[in-house]
């Protein structure tokens, strides 16, 4: 396991003894899978909100993201965020959360409804494999060009590629 990986494991380890919650956690929410965690450096402010003064001088924090997948289930679900600094900072992201965000276009640096759509999907093709996703949510990519011999409900997002934030993706209609 990688030292950054290790280091939220210690963080809810710990967290662990005093609530005891990981048992209901992972029925609940999945199960980690740890080899597939991804981990990278942020140069920007990875907390919205919170001063900069409270993060490193060096304003990079270290971004470990951890899968969670349903007993049985073949997709991610859920998500374990730790910013890691002189800290450990441990949000959980849903699947539903998608709705929390707006639907129109926003900075590159600040999170969409499409973007955290798109998290999710890159999740599962890098722990799956899978890389056809149909788009059930109408407010989701609206701008979508769907040839007219094609229904609506026929919105696919094809993830050619999850080595880098910057993934690549597709629009395809089956």
């Amino acid at each position: 396991m990688r030292p950054q990986v290790l280091r939220v494991f210690n963080e809810l380890e710990r967290q662990n003894k005093l609530t005891n919650f990981i048992q209901k956690f992972a029925i609940t929410e999945g199960m980690a899978i740890c080899d597939k965690a991804t981990v990278s450096l942020s140069t920007v402010n990875a907390i919205p909100g919170v001063l900069q003064n409270n993060l490193e001088q060096n304003n990079q924090d270290t971004v470990v993201f951890i899968p969670l997948v349903l007993e049985n289930d073949n997709k991610v679900t859920s998500y374990i965020k730790a910013i890691l600094n002189n800290e450990v900072l441990l949000m959980l992201g849903r699947n539903g959360d998608y709705e929390k965000y707006p639907f129109t276009t926003v900075t590159p640096d600040s999170m969409s409804a499409e973007k955290y759509a798109l998290l999710l999907m890159i999740m599962t093709k890098h722990v799956f494999e899978i890389k056809d996703f149909k788009i059930t949510d109408s407010r989701l990519f609206p701008n979508l060009v769907v040839p007219v011999d094609k229904p609506q409900s026929f919105r696919m997002i094809r993830i050619l590629s999850t080595t880098d934030e910057n993934s690549k993706f597709e629009i395809i209609c089956t």
